[in-house]
Formats: C-alpha cells, sequence, structure tokens
C-alpha cells in the first residue's frame, strides 16, 4: 500500500517538479540546464522550439539526474532570444523557459562559429575533464571548456 501511495503522489506532484533555466559557460556559450528536485522518476518529453528549428525527446529523470542543452549537446542547440524549451510531464502539464538572449555565435546558420579546442591542450582549458554528473553521454564533454574529448589530446 505504500509503494502505490508513493506512485500516486508522484504523479500527482509531477508539475513543476523540474528546476532548470539559462546559463553562460566557461566557453562562452548559453545552456539551459535543468534537474529533477524531486524523490520520484519522470518520464518526460523534453521540446525545443526555435523561429528555425525544433527538436524532442523522450528522457527518464531519475531522483538528481537532470539534462542539459546547447552547441556542443548533441542537439547542437545554439540558443537565442525568444527561444522556448518545455518539460511535459506524463499527465499533460509542462513547463517552459524562455531564453533571455542570443549566444554569440548564434547567425541564423547554425554552424559552430565558436572557439574549439584545435586538438591541442590550451586552447580554452588546460585539459580534459570529463563532467561527472548527468547521462552517460554527457561524459564525453570537458567539464571545463565544454567541448567534445575528441578536440582534446
Amino acid at each position: 500500500m505504500t509503494a502505490f501511495a508513493f506512485v500516486v503522489m508522484c504523479h500527482v506532484a509531477s508539475f513543476a517538479q523540474i528546476v532548470g533555466g539559462f546559463t553562460t559557460e566557461n566557453d562562452g556559450h548559453i545552456y539551459f540546464q535543468a534537474g529533477n528536485n524531486t524523490y520520484c522518476t519522470y518520464q518526460v518529453k523534453i521540446v525545443a522550439v526555435s523561429s528555425d528549428r525544433r527538436n524532442s525527446e523522450q528522457r527518464v529523470l531519475a531522483p538528481g539526474n537532470g539534462f542539459y542543452l546547447g552547441p556542443t549537446t548533441p542537439w547542437q542547440w545554439y540558443w537565442k532570444r525568444g527561444d522556448q524549451i518545455s518539460v511535459v510531464y506524463p499527465n499533460g502539464q509542462s513547463q517552459t523557459w524562455t531564453c533571455p538572449q542570443s549566444d554569440r555565435a548564434y547567425h541564423g546558420n547554425v554552424a559552430f562559429k565558436g572557439k574549439h579546442c584545435t586538438g591541442t591542450v590550451g586552447c580554452s582549458c588546460s585539459g580534459f575533464s570529463p563532467k561527472k554528473s548527468g547521462d552517460v553521454w554527457e561524459e564525453a564533454y570537458c567539464r571545463k571548456c565544454g567541448h567534445h574529448k575528441k578536440y582534446h589530446k
């Protein structure tokens, strides 16, 4: 009976349990970062919408886990003022955040215009250091500069 009550409580309390916001990281790019602030596991749909593109995916967010989106993540999203990201919960409710400013590399054509590590240490960080929190794929990105490990030696 206790487990059933916990499941019902998680389903009812699913609205507004993801905490998120936009930040400018060490690489100078804008990222959206969010985390599950509860003791419940949710399957959510993440939807990012811009005037020139739209991406979405299903994610399971366990307690304390989260996600981030930006130019060095698989969607290669360069945020610009007015872009929106929503988290849609299983009960249909959602949360939406709006980006307050444009990434310095965004020029309408989605191509990386920023500074990449060039295969040697020293371009924008002293060496590859993987991100430790979040999903497994995030470990392929440097927590200091945000670039993929393939750009480091």
